[in-house]
């Protein structure tokens, strides 16, 4: 009895290393991987920079770059519904399945493969800002000297707590959202189907959860904090503005969250979208194994 566990635990192990390897190199060797995941989310960081610091030159704080941050999540997370729905469709796993490869070890081995891959496009996105805030000579008169200001501003106000924990936010988030992505694409027969309710769902993540719209400004549209509150993103986001604005020790913290005139607090205390994060993380991770079904 107890050797046949052993091998079974053996050709368990051997089968989700090859399958790790197998799926790891189809990422690593494909030119999209570098492409879309690495390098193009930089692109819509920059816009968004140049439009709230030098378009409108709005009055934005610190605690806002590490939501903009967000961005490369959401963008990374639009790309992964092809590259899953690829795989879906092809022979690849209906081979791995005949290899004895069982579903929770599949999905396991997407998490692993992508979950390091967003987050190291968030890496690479803060060391370019680190390079241009840092390297680059400060002149007032220069075209982007007010997004240099900013992130220098903003790079200055991190402490090796509140980067850990920003960092490890972020992480999480990215867990959330990759899950709802892999719920969606395999319990979604019709890929037409999975396409419209994921890029819905990014679309609204990415406009009313603070991540692209500067606290500032949407804490003075009651609305969009109404609408705000159906965006799971928003929890996440909200508990980042804490940390990295301090309101979490320091109740004045908040007036760099929100306008302090006419801004709505959308949570009056930090514990609450951490508690609404953790149900989230509780909940969707553990249904996307549940609900893997092989095609």
């Amino acid at each position: 009895m107890l050797a046949k566990k052993y091998n079974n635990l053996n050709f368990e192990l051997d089968s989700f290393r090859k399958t790790f390897k197998l799926f790891f190199t189809l990422m690593v060797k494909n030119p999209k991987t570098y492409i879309l995941y690495l390098i193009f989310p930089l692109f819509p960081l920059l816009l968004i920079l140049f439009i709230w610091t030098i378009a409108i030159s709005a009055n934005i704080y610190p605690p806002m770059l590490i939501n903009f941050l967000g961005v490369n999540l959401i963008f990374s997370n639009f790309f992964v519904i092809q590259t899953l729905i690829n795989w879906k469709n092809s022979i690849i796993l209906k081979r791995i399945k005949m290899n004895g490869v069982s579903k929770y070890n599949f999905i396991l081995i997407l998490y692993l493969i992508f979950i390091p891959l967003f987050m190291l496009s968030v890496v690479i996105n803060m060391l370019f800002f680190v390079i241009i805030a840092k390297s680059i000579p400060f002149s007032e008169q220069m075209f982007m000297a007010a997004t240099i200001a900013f992130l220098n501003l903003a790079l200055d106000n991190f402490t090796p707590y509140t980067f850990i924990f920003s960092f490890l936010i972020l992480t999480l988030f990215a867990i959330f959202l990759f899950s709802m992505i892999l719920i969606v694409v395999f319990k979604v027969r019709k890929n037409g189907y999975v396409r419209v309710i994921l890029f819905s769902f990014l679309l609204f993540t990415l406009l009313f959860s603070d991540i692209i719209i500067n606290s500032q400004m949407s804490s003075q549209w009651e609305w969009m904090i109404i609408i705000g509150y159906f965006s799971p993103g928003r929890y996440f986001m909200w508990v980042l503005l804490f940390i990295n604005s301090y309101a979490n020790i320091d109740p004045l913290g908040v007036t760099q969250i929100i306008d302090y005139v006419f801004g709505y607090l959308s949570f009056p205390k930090m514990w609450i979208p951490s508690l609404v994060s953790g149900v989230l993380l509780c909940t969707t991770p553990p249904l996307s194994f549940v609900l893997f079904n092989w095609r």
